[in-house]
Parts: structure tokens; C-alpha cells; sequence
């Protein structure tokens, strides 16, 4: 009972239909810890890209596209799991995530037409 409070209370900043990854480590002392990380990069870059899933055909099929600003974005979100790893080194990450997915990285929000 103990962990479904303390859960609901550090997550009620948080929408019902963003997925949270929890990692929960039980103690000999039957308590437990508890991390509460941010959600799946995929899930942030399908959001951006308004798509529903990734591509099926990856190299070959483009779904969607996505601008550096709000890879930008989710960089900053996903920092937070990576402490030290830069902002440019997650950015980079996140490129590849988004070619894996089938998913252009544009410069600008308004070059999604011309990709």
C-alpha cells in the first residue's frame, strides 16, 4: 500500500497516457527503491513526428520527419537518465533512434515538405 501512494504522489505531475518506465529494487528488509526514469524515446519522436508507429521497412520507407528543435527537446527530457552524457552526445542518439524508425531529421519545422 505504502508503494502505490508514494508512486501516485511522484507521479501525479504526469499524464495517464505517457508510459513510464519504473525500475523497483526490493530490499531484504521487505521495503523497496524505486527510480522513476522518462519515457521511451520513441515514444517522444512518434509524438513529435504525429505518427503511430515507426516504419516497417527500415532504409527503405519514410514515415515521417522530425526537426532538430524537438529532437532538441526530447534530448533535454532524456539528459536526465544520462546525467553525463552532453546534450549533443543524446542528440545524436536520438538521430539514430529517428533513422531506425524510418523518420527524417529536418533543420527547420518547415522543411518536413521538401525531406
Amino acid at each position: 500500500m505504502d508503494f502505490c501512494k508514494d508512486f501516485n504522489a511522484k507521479t501525479a505531475n504526469m499524464r495517464d497516457d505517457v508510459p513510464v518506465p519504473v525500475v523497483i529494487t526490493p530490499t531484504p528488509d521487505k521495503k523497496f527503491t524505486y527510480v522513476i526514469k522518462s519515457s521511451p524515446a520513441s515514444y517522444f519522436i512518434k509524438k513529435a513526428a504525429g505518427i503511430s508507429k515507426g516504419s516497417t521497412k527500415t532504409g527503405h520507407e519514410k514515415v515521417g520527419s522530425i526537426s532538430l528543435k524537438h529532437l532538441y527537446e526530447i534530448a533535454l527530457i532524456k539528459q536526465k537518465d544520462t546525467p553525463l552524457a552532453s546534450v549533443e552526445a543524446v542528440v545524436k542518439s536520438l538521430m539514430g533512434t529517428c533513422q531506425s524508425m524510418g523518420i527524417n531529421v529536418v533543420a527547420r519545422p518547415g522543411d518536413e515538405a521538401k525531406a
